[in-house]
């Protein structure tokens, strides 16, 4: 006999779940209907099929419209002015290398002209009187 009611209160607790079972099951199903289900499948059917559409151009059609030989032209073309500017600028750096300037004096003359000293002493005492305006 308690068998039969342990059995009996199991079977309770079974009934009692799939009850609430199907409780969250309606609330979910009024929600989400079969029409709105199938709709949202279209939706993303056609949605794969436009991305496979747009995938298929992509790949058949070429990124670019550069042909490769004038991109290698290009290059070419821009390498060689890169070394004829190289070897100008080497020329020029070994031209400027030759030129020979001449020495400068390593003394000072032991002569001044007068001229020079006289316009020094005029300049020194512009100097003095403009500082001592200040």
């Amino acid at each position: 006999m308690v068998q039969n009611i342990e059995w009996e209160s199991q079977q309770m607790i079974v009934v009692d779940a799939l009850k609430n079972g199907n409780q969250a099951l309606n609330a979910i199903h009024s929600v989400m209907t079969i029409e709105s289900v199938e709709q949202l499948m279209d939706e993303t059917r056609e949605a794969m099929e436009k991305e496979k559409q747009i995938s298929a151009l992509l790949a058949d059609a070429p990124l670019t419209t550069i042909n490769e030989d004038e991109l290698l032209n290009e290059y070419n073309k821009l390498e060689l002015e890169a070394t004829t500017n190289n070897v100008q600028q080497q020329q020029v750096e070994k031209e400027e290398e030759q030129i020979k300037f001449p020495s400068v004096p390593q003394a000072i003359p032991n002569h001044i002209h007068p001229e020079t000293e006289r316009e020094d002493q005029i300049s020194s005492n512009r100097v003095a009187a403009v500082l001592a305006t200040s």
